[in-house]
């Protein structure tokens, strides 16, 4: 068990602002998966061509991906971080309650992210 408190302070901090990170990431990840429903329906609906909002669309697929590509770094991250604190003995819960999460420490492997065409 780690014996330096300021190691355990700056753990939970470090994961308490990870979380954070992780939860405005898949926010985002959900806002422009919306923005691309609503623009594949509203043309639906509105009755337009399908090439009016094309370019855009594939421009917002390809910013998603992107995203989900940050995103498979960051669980990466998240993962070695956690190793090393368990390693140390280190203590990142003092400002819990973290998450519950099943399965938290064992990402795909390998990382996958998904292609939007």
């Amino acid at each position: 068990m780690n014996r330096n408190p300021k190691a355990d302070d700056f753990a939970s901090v470090t994961a308490a602002e990870l979380q954070t990170f992780e939860q405005i990431l898949d926010q985002a990840i959900a806002s422009g998966g919306q923005v691309l429903i609503t623009l594949s329906a509203g043309r639906t609906s509105a009755n337009l061509a399908a090439a009016i909002g094309q370019k855009g669309a594939e421009r917002l697929a390809a910013a998603l991906q992107g995203l989900l590509t940050v995103r498979g770094h960051v669980v990466d991250a998240h993962r070695y971080l956690e190793r090393d604190a368990r390693a140390m003995g280190m203590n990142w819960s003092l400002f819990a309650p973290l998450e519950d999460k099943d399965g938290s420490t064992v990402p795909d492997r390998p990382t996958r992210t998904a292609t939007l065409t």
